[in-house]
C-alpha cells in the first residue's frame, strides 16, 4: 500500500501543482490522487477536499476551485 503520511501527500501535492494557487491558469487542475478515503473530519487523506468538495468539484467555477486550492493547501501546512 502506499504511502499517507502528511508529509508524502504534501510533497506530492507541492511537485504535481502546476504553479503556485494564486498563479493557476484556467482550466484548473484537479487535485484529486486517485486514493479518495475521507478521515474523520471528512477530509480525503490524499488530497485534502471535503467530501463536498470532491463531489462538487465539477460543479464549481475556475473561481471556485481556485478557492478550494487555497483550502486545501491550507489543510496541507496544518497537518505538517
Amino acid at each position: 500500500m502506499k504511502d499517507h503520511n502528511p508529509r508524502f501527500l504534501y510533497e506530492v501535492f507541492m511537485i504535481n501543482k502546476p504553479t503556485k494557487v494564486k498563479e493557476i491558469a484556467t482550466p484548473v487542475r484537479n487535485p484529486c490522487m486517485g486514493v479518495c478515503c475521507l478521515d474523520n473530519q471528512d477530509l480525503c487523506i490524499a488530497c485534502k477536499r471535503s467530501g463536498i468538495e470532491i463531489a462538487e468539484w465539477g460543479l464549481y467555477g475556475e473561481a471556485q476551485k481556485k478557492a478550494v486550492l487555497v483550502k486545501v493547501e491550507e489543510r496541507y501546512s496544518q497537518a505538517l
